[in-house]
Parts: C-alpha cells; sequence; structure tokens
C-alpha cells in the first residue's frame, strides 16, 4: 500500500499539509487544507500568492519571515501563526510550521514541506477567556459588594475596594491579616466549622450572617457568603468571599423591634385606653387589655369572630347612618358607618357609647383612624377610646386639687399667677405683688406687668424656658430671672408653672405657677462662692508657697555642697580663696531670698500680691551668679536677647523664683551631645510682655507628657533629684501675677518656655 503515514496522521489531526517543489514548479496541497480554507480551487504556485491569502494586518510580517528562511544559509525550519482569508472571505486562524528538505547545488532552498492547523477555536477561547477575566477584574474591582480572594488559612491574597472601605483598612494592611483577626470572637467557632465542611466537600458553598471589628474598633455586620474553588484534579486553591454590609440593616432591625416592643408595651400597658383593631371587613384582630377592662370582653371571645358593632347601641348607629346617607346620598350600614365617617368627617373623634357584655352603657371617646402599609395602602383599621366618665371624674378631682394648692399657696411666701393665654391677661395674686413692693391694687392683668419688668438680660431664657415646656420638651416651666421692684431695684425671683388646658397640641390654653423671691439666698450663695473662691486663691498661694521654700532652698543647698565638695578637692589657697568667695555670695543670695520669702509671707497674707517693676537683666544676672558653678560646670552659654533697659511689672520673690526653675532645668536636662546655650528673649506684645527662655537641651516628648508638664509632682527624664515642683510652681506664680505659661519642645532638639504677662 503506497500511502504516506505522515499525511495520515495531519488528515486524522485535521491539519493540511503542503510541498512546494521550486525546482520542477510543483505545488501540491493536501485536500484537508483546501477544506480548512474552504477553497477546492484553491491553487498556489508562488510564495506570491501565498501572500494574497494572509491577512493584510499580518502580511508584511509573513513575508519578513519567508524572506528571512529563504536567505538564510543555515535556518530549515520556520513556524507562526496568522490570520488567513478563505474563498467567502473570513477569515480563520490557521498555525503553520515549515521545513526546508531540499537545496539546490548553489545551497538554495529547493523544497519546502509543512501544515497548517486551524486554531481559530484555540484564539477564540483564549479570547473570550481574555474577556472574561477582565470583567470579572472589573466586576471584582467595581462591584458594590465586598469581594476578596482568600487562601485555605484564612490570609487575605486579593481583595477589593469595597471590602477596604468596609473594614477601613488599606489593601495592604488587609494582606498583612487572615480574616479570623477580624472576626468577632462569639461567631468565629461557627465559621469555621463551615470552612471545614466545605474543605471536606460537605458542602460546596455557605452563606452565614456574622460580626467583624473595623478597624476603629466599631463591630460590622455583614451576610457572609463563601464558595471554595478547586483545581482541575479536586484539590481546594482558595475561597471566593462575598460580603454584604447589614450593619444599617441590623441597626433598622433593631430599632424596629425596640419600636414593636414599645407599641406592643403601650398596646398591652393602658388598661384605661380600649385600642381595637379590625381588617378590611371589620372582624376584630387586635382587642387590648384596656378594651377588655372596659367592655368586659375577653380578647379570645370577640378577636377573628366579631366586629366593634357588638359594643355600640343601634340608636346612635342608626343617626349616623343617616347622617352619612344625607350627605353621600348613599345609604350607610353596619362598619360600613365607620369607612363613612372617615371619607366624609373631617372630626373622626366622637362621643359613642358602648355597651358592655353586662348590658351596662358607658359613654366614651372614640377616634378611629385607617391603618396603612408603605404604599399607602389601607389594610385594616383601629380604634382608640377612652370612659369619659372617668376622665370628667379626674377632672373634677383636679380642679379640686387646684383650689386646695391655691389656697395653700396664698398662705405661703409663693406669689401665684395664672396666665390666660387665649386673653393674654394674667391674675397675679397678692403676694406675688408684694415680692416687688405693690400693693393688691397698684397692679393689672397684663401681660406687660410681668413681661416688662424682667430684666433684659433674662428674657431670652424666660421664653425659652416657657417654649421648651409648652413644647413638652419639660413637663414644668422652670425659669431663674430679675424682676425690678417698685422702687427701681432688681429681685431675684424662681417662676415655676405647668399647662394645665391646651386648645390643641402645643397651644396653650392656661398656665399656672409660682413666683419666689430667692434674693436673700441668691446674695448668700454669691457672698459663699465669693469666701470659697477666696479660701482656695489663698490655699493654692500657701501652697505655692511651701513649694517655693522647698525648692529655693533646696538650690541653695545644692550650690553648697558643690561648693564645699569644690573646697574640698581643691589644691590652692587662690582656688580656696575663690570658692570661700563664691560661699559667701551664695549665703548671701540665701539670705535675699529668705528675705524675700518673708516678704511673700506676708504678701500671702493679703487677698492680692504686691507687683513692682524690676529690670529683667538684673534678675537674671543674679541668678546666674547664683548658679554660676552649675554654669561652669557644664559649659552652659546663657544669652540675653532684650534691651538692659527692660523691665516687667512681678513680684520680685515670684520672678526669682520662676528664673531660678526655669535655668535650672535648663542645665539640669542638658544635652550631654553639645555645649548648653540658653537664650532669654523678652519683647513687648499686645497681651503685655513676652519671655521665651529656649534650650538646645534633651527636650521632651509634648504628645506622650504634654498634659503634665506643668502638674505636681510630675518628672519625665528619670532624674534621681527631680521632684516635679519646679514647673508647677513656676506655673502658679505665673497666673498669680495674671499671666500665661506654655511650653514648646522636641526630643533631642529643644524645649522652649513662653511666659505672657500683663
Amino acid at each position: 500500500m503506497n500511502t504516506n503515514p505522515y499525511k495520515a496522521i495531519l488528515r486524522n489531526a485535521n491539519a493540511g499539509y503542503w510541498d512546494l517543489d521550486f525546482s520542477n514548479y510543483k505545488f501540491e496541497l493536501s485536500d484537508v487544507l483546501k477544506r480548512i480554507f474552504e477553497w477546492p480551487d484553491l491553487q498556489i504556485n508562488s510564495f506570491e500568492d501565498w501572500l494574497t491569502i494572509v491577512h493584510l494586518d499580518d502580511r508584511n510580517r509573513i513575508a519578513a519571515l519567508l524572506k528571512d528562511v529563504v536567505s538564510s544559509k543555515g535556518q530549515i525550519t520556520f513556524e507562526g501563526e496568522c490570520k488567513f482569508q478563505r474563498e467567502n472571505g473570513h477569515l480563520f486562524w490557521g498555525e503553520f510550521c515549515g521545513e526546508i528538505i531540499e537545496w539546490t547545488d548553489d545551497n538554495l532552498p529547493a523544497r519546502f514541506v509543512g501544515c497548517i492547523f486551524d486554531i481559530t477555536l484555540r484564539r477564540q477561547s483564549e479570547a473570550a477567556l481574555v474577556l472574561s477575566e477582565e470583567r470579572f477584574k472589573g466586576a471584582f474591582e467595581n462591584s458594590s459588594v465586598a469581594m476578596a480572594i482568600i487562601d485555605l488559612d484564612g490570609k487575605w491574597l486579593r481583595n477589593n475596594k469595597r471590602m477596604a472601605e468596609l473594614f477601613g483598612y488599606t489593601s495592604e494592611e488587609l494582606s498583612q491579616l487572615r480574616y479570623q483577626d477580624l472576626t468577632y470572637p462569639d461567631d468565629l467557632e461557627a465559621d469555621l466549622l463551615l470552612v471545614n465542611a466545605t474543605l471536606e466537600g460537605m458542602i460546596d458553598s455557605y452563606q452565614v450572617e456574622k460580626r467583624y471589628f473595623h478597624k476603629s474598633e466599631n463591630i460590622v455586620h455583614g451576610l457572609l457568603s463563601v464558595s471554595l474553588v478547586r483545581d482541575q484534579l479536586g484539590k481546594p486553591v482558595h475561597f471566593i468571599t462575598q460580603i454584604q454590609d447589614v450593619t444599617a440593616f441590623k441597626k433598622s432591625q433593631e430599632e424596629l423591634y425596640q419600636t414593636s416592643k414599645r407599641l406592643e408595651a403601650i398596646l398591652f400597658a393602658g388598661k384605661d385606653v380600649s385600642i381595637i383593631a379590625t381588617d378590611l371587613n371589620g372582624i376584630i384582630t387586635i382587642f387590648s387589655p384596656g378594651a377588655e377592662e372596659l367592655t368586659g370582653y375577653r380578647a379570645n371571645e370577640v378577636v377573628g369572630i366579631h366586629s366593634p358593632l357588638i359594643l355600640h347601641k343601634k340608636e346612635e348607629l342608626n343617626i349616623l347612618s343617616q347622617k352619612l346617607t344625607a350627605r353621600a346620598a348613599q345609604s350607610y350600614s353596619g362598619f360600613e358607618i365607620f369607612k363613612g365617617i372617615l371619607k366624609y368627617f373631617s372630626n373622626t373623634t366622637m362621643q359613642w357609647t358602648y355597651v358592655k357584655k353586662n348590658g351596662e352603657a358607658i359613654p366614651v371617646q372614640l377616634t378611629v383612624s385607617e391603618v396603612k402599609n408603605n404604599d399607602g395602602l389601607v389594610y385594616g383599621y383601629i380604634g382608640v377610646a377612652v370612659d369619659i366618665s372617668v376622665i370628667q371624674r379626674a377632672k373634677d378631682d383636679l380642679r379640686r386639687s387646684e383650689q386646695r394648692w391655691q389656697f395653700a399657696l396664698e398662705g405661703s411666701e409663693n406669689g401665684v399667677w395664672d396666665w390666660d393665654v387665649v386673653n393674654n391677661t394674667i391674675f397675679f395674686s397678692r403676694k406675688w405683688k408684694e415680692i416687688i413692693g405693690y400693693n393688691d391694687d397698684e397692679i393689672g392683668s397684663s401681660t406687660f406687668e410681668w413681661e416688662g419688668r424682667i430684666h433684659p438680660e433674662d428674657l431670652d431664657g424666660f421664653y425659652n424656658a416657657l417654649k421648651l415646656h409648652v413644647s413638652g420638651e419639660r413637663a414644668f416651666f422652670e425659669t431663674e430671672h430679675r424682676l425690678k421692684d417698685k422702687l427701681g431695684n432688681y429681685k431675684w425671683v424662681v417662676s415655676k408653672g405647668k399647662v394645665i388646658e391646651f386648645i390643641s397640641e402645643n397651644k396653650p390654653k392656661r398656665i399656672i405657677g409660682t413666683t419666689v423671691n430667692i434674693t436673700l439666698q441668691k446674695e448668700t450663695m454669691n457672698q459663699l462662692i465669693r469666701t470659697l473662691d477666696l479660701a482656695a486663691e489663698q490655699n493654692k498661694r500657701l501652697l505655692s508657697f511651701a513649694h517655693i521654700i522647698s525648692h529655693n532652698l533646696r538650690s541653695h543647698s545644692g550650690n553648697f555642697e558643690l561648693l564645699f565638695s569644690l573646697l574640698d578637692i581643691s589644691s590652692t589657697e587662690k582656688d580656696r580663696g575663690d570658692i570661700l568667695a563664691q560661699i559667701r555670695m551664695v549665703t548671701g543670695k540665701l539670705a535675699d531670698t529668705i528675705a524675700n520669702l518673708n516678704e511673700v509671707v506676708s504678701i500671702q497674707s493679703n487677698s492680692s500680691i504686691n507687683k513692682k517693676t524690676i529690670k529683667l537683666k538684673e534678675v537674671l544676672e543674679s541668678i546666674t551668679l547664683l548658679l554660676k558653678g552649675q554654669i561652669n560646670s557644664s559649659k552652659a552659654i546663657i544669652e540675653f536677647n532684650f534691651e538692659d533697659d527692660f523691665v516687667v511689672d512681678f513680684n520680685p520673690a515670684y520672678l526669682e523664683s520662676t528664673f531660678l526653675n526655669l535655668l535650672s532645668n535648663c542645665i539640669k536636662y542638658r544635652s550631654h551631645d553639645r555645649f548648653l546655650h540658653i537664650i532669654v528673649t523678652a519683647i513687648k506684645v499686645k497681651e503685655g510682655i513676652e519671655i521665651l527662655v529656649q534650650d538646645n537641651g534633651v527636650g521632651l516628648d509634648l504628645d506622650k507628657h504634654g498634659d503634665r508638664v506643668f502638674g505636681l509632682y510630675k518628672t519625665f527624664h528619670g532624674n534621681a533629684d527631680a521632684r516635679g515642683l519646679g514647673l508647677f510652681m513656676t506655673k502658679n506664680q505665673v497666673e498669680a501675677m495674671g499671666g500665661k505659661i506654655s511650653i514648646e519642645s522636641e526630643v533631642s532638639i529643644g524645649t522652649t518656655i513662653k511666659i505672657v504677662v500683663p
């Protein structure tokens, strides 16, 4: 059998072959290739013919490829992909390959063989896959639902923007977490059980409602949908999760539940109010405990069985039926009467007579309303009834109670007033008029008699208190204000009252109340407050004074200790003489400090602190001499940035103590990486005098300690000799002078203390 096995293989693989013999000008195309091209008469006689069936988009590329093969001396195979044209002009994707199998004597290609595979379906599948991936990516990234890909251990591999927004993290932050880290602990176990069931193949996916932690630590309620992705062998690869944010829904659900509970409580708690609901046909659906109490029927006797008609007198129903018939020109009877009331009468609150189960007739005030759904469609009716006889008795009891109350108040120190809001007149009792020094016949009933005497600064508070009560926000009207008396002086009073009758909602008809003179109590209270403030201020100064003694004397003691230690190690008489001179100088300064402290003692006995005009430079030079030992030891440089005659109004003892504290702190908390440089600047500002003490010391972390810098016994650097008194004492001294003190500091950079005094 003369069969080429390779051709059979190509035919079975749906691949067409070609054989181009340039030496004999023989061009053979297989039937399969012609079938692929859907071109039975296709003839290819040259490379140019080949290029005519290649699509224009690929023609130059294929021509270059063939040219390279022909011109190459070593390349014998070639392959590629391109779009081909069929006889009908339609395109298909073909994958081709070829090989040079014979050469001429001049070493030029003489014969080519090759094949072409129709790969249109494969390219279409690839394009569809790319499109599908793009669509998935777009849907994933832009979905309004939070979506993520999570590995089998719970780590976030990929998440969309909505997922990051849901939890308040960035995508990068989420990638460092596992979903277990965000799951509310009480919900984790149930979720893990479902995850394991999915991995074990018991379920393919699941949906569960669970709680998560937002980055802000708030709770996020989510409806979680999870599906497992497996590879071709069925091995789990990762999870696809979707989370719908149902936090608002859960909140609304909880609010709805609470509202339902409140309504249920209202419905079943009131024994004095009858609430009866019906369906569209009038059959009772709700019969409240109040309805049972009022009518004597039990709910199980009427619900789903009767209409409210069993409670009404037929005579009243007939009368109302006649009125409706006359107005609507049609007949109304039975439960349709109540529907007619809602349709044709603007006032749906009417007086009826209920007939109780025992036959007793009682007057009630009944209000009938429609019950509508969210679409505004009526699905039932509700009637609220009150036993009017009970209300009437209550009104009578209230009236008698008011009379007794008014009589009792008239015999007390309270002035009574009764405001007729409709007619805008007020009745003032005799005692009310006496409070502001008038006789009974000297004040009329105009509202101006009250409003016109209220201090202008108190009018807004008076009207606001009245508004809050009338609107129902406060149970009583109560206000404290001043009233001008007959002599033109103001008396402090407290007025209290309550609306006892309304024309309609938020429209009062009558308000009754009392007015009490509290002038004496007010003056006594103000005096007590002033006394307490004075005592507090004096206690504050006493405490500050005690701290001054402790802190300043400790500074002198430290100087003595340093100088005496230097005296012990001095080797020459000259050094000892210099040190003794400094000791004498420090001793003199100590005497000056004690003298100043004695002056503070005398100052503390007064309610104010004496100020003097002091040259700032003299005080600072005195302090630097006092601290000379520490300054020299630390090799500090102190610079004064102000005029020599710059003055400040301050208490001398306080000013000396303030700068002694500040400069000592600069030295104590200096940096050991550089020489200490202290700059004292003083300028005049709008508020008075501004003094800045700047250093380049170790600085302070104000984010950590800012609110405690000036606190008592607060230390921040761990120095063994730190007592936490200096800045506390300095702040009290500056504020006692009517000034303000603040701090700016940065770790390893330095600190600036700003003092502003008037």
